[in-house]
This record gives structure tokens, sequence and C-alpha cells, in this order.
């Protein structure tokens, strides 16, 4: 199921599904500090998420569950992107994590 879980203060999960043309969820937020681990997968075909202004950029492939682990020490919006051309709409697929004060 997608969402953001939290597991205990500053200690999060977050599930994201990758699909033509979107992510879900399409935002999420955390405290500044928390640490992010992303478990993502693709329900159809090839994808690619790039979260911008960090070092994430992980390929997504149907079938498979890519995770990384992140600490976001600096508060502000966090845009993700697929990194990954999978379509027409390809350039409308985006989600944002804010990480708040």
């Amino acid at each position: 199921q997608p969402g953001l879980r939290e597991l205990a203060p500053g200690k999060y999960e977050a599930y994201i599904l990758a699909q033509t043309w979107q992510f879900a969820p399409r935002e999420m937020t955390v405290p500044v500090g928390s640490t992010v681990t992303f478990y993502i997968t693709s329900k159809d075909v090839q994808h690619g998420l790039k979260l911008q202004n960090t070092n994430l950029n992980v390929q997504i492939v149907p079938g498979q569950v890519s995770s990384l682990t992140i600490q976001f020490d600096t508060p502000g919006r966090y845009d993700y992107v697929c990194s990954e051309y999978c379509g027409a709409a390809h350039a409308a697929m985006f989600g944002t994590l804010t990480v708040e004060p």
C-alpha cells in the first residue's frame, strides 16, 4: 500500500508505487532530521526516481522493490521526478517530499 509510515520519532518508511504516468503518493511531509527509507516499485513499465537536490536516484523495475535510505537535515521541498523515459506523459510524472523545520 503506497504511503508514508512513521516507525518511531524521526524514522519513516515511504512506499512509492510508480505507474504510467504517476507516482503514488504524490506528496509526503516529514520533520527535519528524519531518516526515510524508500521502498519503490513499478506496476507496469520501467521507471526511475530522482529526488532533486539529493543523491537519491534509482531505477524502478516492474516486479522488483528498490530501497534506499536518506536522512533529511535541511528543511525544504524535494521534488521527485521519473528519470527513465516511460512514454508520452513522462514529463508529468512527479511528486514532492516536504521537509518541515
